[in-house]
């Protein structure tokens, strides 16, 4: 016998034993371990293709084909070439990731169908805890199916039940939910407002809820779906699905166990199932009012200066007024979408505060219309005293916040004043006078100006006004006369205008009669002769009158210590008249009446004619008195024999004694 012929054959007859009674034995691998279990010929079906010996390079006439359980590195593993000869015996590579589809590649399978592979993996053994040998069968002989078709036929009732359960479990995955990428529309928050989806497809009982928003309620129950959503949780969202089971589960761990000689093998792992989703928007049935408090506030100052003028530009710009306070006031009756009254008319529903910024927002309310009410203002604005209506609505662009801009004027400063004369509170013109800072003036971005400065002058006109008409900001300002009007005294009073706390105006008024004293003056009458000398030690006097008839005696004067002169002091505005009262002894009383005319601004007239005072505002004027003619008797040219005959007189009379007494 020719033992090396026989020895071939008797290998043969090996390998074809072996692979038709598969005894359950452990399979060589490069990597891990691969077992292979045998049922004998429980599950013994018919295989109506061309079977492969890869590893003797034939084809043999197999008619049918059993059903093995295998497993790689742990995981139940499928055969996916039943018209291939697998031998336990040669060494094969166990691959993952690209490569494992690669080796599917190989084997004839495209991405779609290897996806397919996946998904019946995925839903048949292992599905809903059923572990059982006729589910395990089922997935196997459904794995074929994808690339082989009807290859395999006499399929036991029992194994082809469960591959109805699987392919209606694939159905199902591949089916959409009626309501599925469809916005739902809720008319509020709350479960008042809850929505009942139904799916008519009849799905969603096997979908696993995917998603999880906070206060979002998702109750399922069959293929019946209630959706409600809380009050202050997301406006609109998505709701997610996994079909069948959660994507959670997935791995996706694909492993083929592989050899170019031997038949392949590969483990599918779960694969991520699809997803359906719908969203939800909860129809806007609330808004919020932002008002926007704008107004101006200084920015910055510039002053001029010129020849006894100053003035002072001041820049301002608008910002955000804080601290302004609305009452938020329902202008009709206020219902939700259900029809309920939240609100009646002329209910105060909120007050509002503006921040730093000049923003205030209310709560949430219920679309309707509202009245804003300014009850407080911003220190330094004029207070809205007109209510604001606004509607509050959803914009066309979706908004729900209804903005309104709110503009409050600055309370401005009336300075009205008026100089007039102390004395005779006529209105007086050219006065000077300065505004000043009392101190530090801030603007928007620190200090403007500095404490003590003049911002503007202005003189008085012709009826007395002093007309300021910068456009002041509102501070602590001191207003002090410069200089007087002619002819009268400067007035030192500091007056202090303090326009920093409004209350309740537009405008801050300040009124202020400004008075000066006249500077009086004197007038000094000198007692003359006829020749211009002044006549002393001499007793005289004068009349200070009101009229030209001299019968208004205002007061007198007499001459002190004989001096030549009399004075009128403080004479004010107005019109007089001297004359003299006594005449000096040995002068005629004089006629003449001097009209003196003291006037508004300190011009002094003397019988229409205008004078210069002195810088002491005394007039000196000169009075002349004649004297009073004497009777001639001629002694007055002899005084020596006047006193020669007194002499003989005495000497007679002398004579005429001394003779009597001798005798």
């Amino acid at each position: 016998m020719n033992f090396k012929k026989f020895g071939k054959k008797l290998f043969i007859l090996v390998l074809l034993l072996t692979s038709i009674f598969r005894i359950s034995m452990p399979i060589s691998a490069a990597t891990g371990n691969v077992s292979l279990d045998t049922h004998g010929n429980r599950w013994r079906m018919g295989l109506s293709t061309v079977f492969y010996d890869r590893y003797l390079q034939i084809q043999r006439n197999i008619t049918s084909i059993r059903i093995d359980n295998f497993s790689i590195n742990g995981q139940n593993a499928y055969c996916v070439e039943p018209n291939v000869e697998i031998y336990p015996s040669i060494a094969m590579e166990i691959l993952d990731g690209q490569a494992a589809l690669n080796a599917l590649h190989t084997a004839g399978y495209s991405d779609s169908q290897i996806n397919e592979m996946a998904l019946i993996s995925s839903l048949g053994y292992g599905y809903a805890n059923d572990f059982s040998e006729e589910m395990n069968a089922a997935t196997q002989v459904r794995i074929w199916q994808v690339h082989f078709g009807d290859v395999i036929s006499n399929i036991p009732a029992d194994i082809q039940a469960r591959i109805d359960v699987i392919n209606e479990r694939i159905r199902k995955m591949n089916t959409s939910l009626s309501f599925e990428n469809q916005t739902v529309e809720l008319n509020g928050y709350g479960e008042k407002y809850a929505v009942t989806l139904e799916d008519t497809n009849g799905i969603l009982s096997d979908y696993v809820l995917n998603s999880s928003i906070a206060g979002v309620h998702v109750e399922k129950n069959g293929n019946t779906l209630r959706l409600w959503v809380e009050k202050g949780s997301a406006e609109s969202g998505t709701i997610t699905f996994d079909g069948l089971y959660s994507r959670n589960e997935a791995n996706n761990n694909c492993i083929a166990y592989f050899n170019p000689q031997n038949q392949t093998l590969a483990s599918f792992g779960k694969t991520t199932p699809r997803q359906a989703s719908f969203n939800y928007r909860v129809k806007e049935t609330e808004g919020r009012i932002q008002v926007n408090k704008i107004g101006e506030a200084l920015k910055s100052a510039t002053v001029t200066t010129g020849e006894k003028k100053t003035k002072t530009a001041f820049e301002y710009e608008e910002i955000g007024l804080e601290n302004t306070q609305f009452e938020v006031i329902a202008a009709e009756d206020i219902k939700d979408p259900a029809g309920d009254i939240v609100y009646k008319q002329d209910e105060k529903v909120d007050t509002i505060t503006t921040d730093q910024t000049g923003v205030a927002l209310t709560k949430d309310l219920p679309f309707g219309k509202y009245i804003l009410k300014e009850v407080q203002v911003t220190v330094g604005y004029v207070q809205n005293k007109d209510p604001i209506e606004v509607e509050l609505q959803i914009s066309e662009d979706g908004q729900t916040v209804v903005q309104k801009d709110i503009k409050n004027e600055r309370v401005k400063i009336a300075l009205d004043l008026e100089k007039v004369s102390a004395s005779t509170k006529k209105p007086l013109q050219n006065a000077l006078y300065g505004l000043y800072l009392k101190e530090d003036l801030n603007g928007v971005d620190g200090i403007v100006l500095p404490k003590d400065t003049l911002v503007e002058t202005s003189y008085s006109n012709e009826d007395g006004k002093i007309v300021f008409d910068g456009d002041f900001p509102l501070a602590l300002y001191e207003l002090k006369e410069i200089e007087p009007c002619p002819g009268y005294a400067l007035n030192t009073e500091i007056i202090e205008i303090d326009a920093r706390n409004p209350k309740d105006t537009d405008t801050i008024h300040i009124e202020k009669v400004l008075e000066n004293d006249f500077n009086t003056i004197s007038i000094c009458v000198n007692k003359v002769d006829q020749n211009n000398n002044v006549i002393k030690n001499n007793r005289f006097e004068f009349g200070l009158y009101k009229d030209k008839e001299c019968k208004e005696l205002i007061e007198s004067k007499i001459n002190e210590d004989n001096a030549g002169y009399v004075q009128f002091n403080d004479l004010d505005v107005g019109t007089y008249y001297i004359k003299e009262i006594t005449a000096p002894k040995g002068y005629k009383l004089s006629d003449e009446v001097v009209c003196v005319q003291v006037k508004e601004y300190g011009q002094v007239l003397i019988n229409e004619k205008e004078v210069k005072t002195d810088e002491e505002r005394v007039y000196s004027l000169s009075y002349k008195n004649e004297r009073i003619p004497e009777i001639q008797t001629g002694l007055q040219n002899n005084t020596t024999l006047f006193v020669a005959l007194i002499a003989i007189s005495g000497a007679t009379i002398l004579i005429y004694l001394v003779r009597k007494y001798k005798a």
